[in-house]
């Protein structure tokens, strides 16, 4: 079951999608894999539904790449039907997900794709992915002298902001219904941009001295 290599959070704004590639892979080492090792890491766009973040591609030392993939979540049926119809589903029986997407979709998954989707508890999948990252892949933007007690933010639709003091042990201190969720529907109303990637593009061309953000 090829279902290990990834891993999928779908929550309610965007979905994500982490594709472990180990050091060494090759379409000829992974005959199961078939075409779909080469196009997960040598594509950019995936139809028009799915993008790979190339600048997020994680190195960890001794072990391979893990790549970063997004979808919008409302267009999470034109992905399973993008995927149906390249056959990339053949040879994964099941994949680990979090959020409330593992449950709204998991029918649509199995019923299109043959994959049951494994529910994961997704603060501690969040936690133990962070001090994976912590302990194994150098050179990224955090220092530390200790590893416990740590903030963890995590931004999603909504912001929960965690006490972390073991990779088990933590507790929700603070957060806030507005989030992504948010920023995407002010961008709907406010501006042209009717996605996400839109109006990340567009925050690039943009001016932010031309915000008034007294209160």
């Amino acid at each position: 079951d090829l279902g290990s290599r990834f891993g999928m959070d779908v929550g309610g704004t965007l979905g994500k999608l982490v594709y472990f590639e180990r050091e060494g892979d090759s379409s000829n080492d992974i005959p199961d894999l078939g075409d779909v090792h080469s196009y997960l890491v040598d594509t950019e766009y995936y139809g028009k539904s799915v993008q790979r973040d190339g600048g997020m591609m994680l190195h960890v030392p001794g072990g391979g790449r893990i790549h970063f993939l997004r979808f919008e979540t409302d267009k999470v049926e034109f992905v399973v039907e993008f995927v149906l119809h390249r056959c990339f589903h053949r040879d994964i029986r099941t994949m680990a997900c979090t959020g409330g997407g593992a449950f709204k979709f998991s029918k649509l998954f199995e019923d299109h794709l043959g994959i049951a989707l494994q529910k994961c508890d997704e603060l501690e999948c969040l936690i133990r992915g962070m001090v994976f990252v912590m302990r194994h892949v150098p050179d990224e933007c955090y220092t530390f002298k200790e590893l416990y007690p740590f903030l963890l933010v995590n931004i999603g639709s909504g912001v929960s902001i965690l006490k972390v003091t073991s990779e088990t042990e933590y507790h929700r201190v603070s957060g806030t219904s507005l989030g992504g969720g948010t920023f995407l529907g002010l961008c709907k109303l406010l501006s042209k941009y009717k996605s996400f990637d839109e109006a990340l593009d567009g925050s690039m061309q943009g001016n932010s001295q031309s915000v008034d953000m007294s209160v």
